[in-house]
Order: structure tokens, then sequence, then C-alpha cells
């Protein structure tokens, strides 16, 4: 007989958010609350515990809903104590374009860190989301 297999060591933390029901703020859409984690919704921000190398991600499905002549675009940002703000990865598609941006980055991150989503376009909340994960 096999045995399951089992983690060594503590588990990597992650978050994923999605929109809430009535579109007002994000929550966490991956909740384990039986595991503590080192990063927390805070508002609408991740906010890290711990430095570390992190894989950050989003994925916006945009409207059909044309607005004139604005590109559609993602933006993940890196908001830190007593420095300036960092753009983290950007992705663009032009006004015309509908369907889904996808982006990513690893990065490292510093206890305090908050990290953002901009989204400049009319978006579809239910394939929407963002997130991050913790890689060591």
């Amino acid at each position: 007989m096999a045995a399951p297999l089992k983690s060594i060591g503590p588990s990597l933390s992650y978050i994923q958010l999605m929109r809430s029901q009535d579109n007002r703020k994000w929550q966490d859409s991956l909740s384990n609350s039986s595991v503590p984690s080192i990063l927390k919704l805070d508002k609408d921000s991740i906010h890290c515990l711990k430095d570390g190398l992190y894989f950050i991600y989003a994925q916006v499905t945009f409207s059909e809903v044309l607005q004139e002549n604005q590109d559609k675009s993602v933006i993940l940002t890196r908001y830190a104590d007593g420095k300036s703000n960092k753009v983290l990865v950007e992705g663009t598609l032009p006004h015309t374009t509908h369907g889904s941006l996808w982006v990513a980055k690893i990065v490292k991150l510093r206890q305090g860190d908050n990290i953002s989503i901009n989204i400049t376009s009319d978006f579809r909340t239910d394939s929407t989301f963002w997130g991050v994960y913790q890689l060591q």
C-alpha cells in the first residue's frame, strides 16, 4: 500500500482574489483559515508579512463594451513603506480588443509590502482574478 504524500516543513502561502458579489471590493476566493498565511487581504491590496520570493499574477476578462479610444490595461504595483511605488508588471490591449489579459512575474517582496491592481476598463467579475503565491 502506498502512503499519502506528506509535506515536510511549513506550507507556502498563497492568496487569490475575486470581486465580491456586489462588485465593490476584492475578496479571498481560496481562503484556508486552518493554515496561517503570510499574505493577507488589506482593503483592496495584498499585504506581505515576510521577505521572500513570490509569483504574482492577474487574469482580467474585459467586457465587450467599447470605451472610446481608451486602451485596456492591467497593472500590478508594489507599495513599500519609505520607498516610491513600483510597477511590477503591466499588460495592455487596444480598446477594440475583446477577451482576457494575463500578466505574471516572479518578484522579491519585503515584509510590509502591499500589492495592488489597477484595471483601466470595464471587466467581467466572474472570470477576473489576481493573486500572489509564495515561492520561498
